[in-house]
């Protein structure tokens, strides 16, 4: 049991809980996207400053020493752009995480096709959910311009942005009813082998 509980995809389940987060702030402060920005890029240069002193403070300056530092000044540059420019940084952001949905459903379509090959029951429900979240992550990079009205288009993002949360709160259940099927049918194949061989 305790193996089980290890081994359960609790990461989808944090991401899970992000996206939530994520998605109702984008529904809740649709009409204050400028405000949105601000956060996000604070957010980014705070998160870069204490990555860059955690760093700082170890003894290894190898090659991945190098690429941390980077990282960490590219996140402040970045949340310094995002808060200053605040009203062009929107549709960027809008992209990045239609870019992320995308990524992500599709590897949600991956766990519903598995699913279905071993009949775990919700498989369809995953298909649905990925389908959804693929297209209108399409429709939405499509439609988000610095030029139009983006409060409607950001209220529809929080509505993906959710509906992929799902999804990612769904999946270790079917990958974990995967597996087991996956186990019992390599059990059943050894099984019946072994007998055959006896014969």
């Amino acid at each position: 049991m305790l193996e089980k509980l290890k081994s359960f995809g609790w990461g989808y389940i944090l991401i899970a809980v992000l996206l939530s987060f994520v998605g109702i702030s984008f529904i809740a402060f649709s009409g204050m996207l400028e405000a949105l920005a601000i956060v996000i890029g604070i957010v980014l240069i705070i998160f870069g400053i204490v990555f860059g002193v955690f760093t700082l403070t170890k003894d290894a300056r190898g090659g991945i020493f190098a690429l941390k530092v980077v990282f960490a000044v590219l996140a402040i540059v970045a949340g310094t752009v995002t808060a200053v420019l605040n009203d062009a940084a929107i549709t960027v952001i809008a992209d990045v995480l239609c870019l992320f949905l995308i990524v992500d459903g599709s590897f949600k379509l991956t766990t519903s096709i598995t699913s279905k090959k071993y009949s775990v029951f919700g498989w369809w429900f995953m298909l649905i959910v990925s389908v959804v979240t693929i297209v209108s992550s399409f429709i939405v990079t499509k439609l988000m311009t610095a030029d139009g009205d983006r409060s409607a288009l950001t209220v529809i993002l929080g509505i993906i942005i959710l509906i992929d949360a799902l999804g990612n709160l769904i999946s270790p259940f079917l990958m974990a009813g995967t597996k087991a099927k996956e186990h019992s049918e390599k059990d059943n194949t050894e099984s019946t082998s072994r007998e055959n061989n006896k014969q």
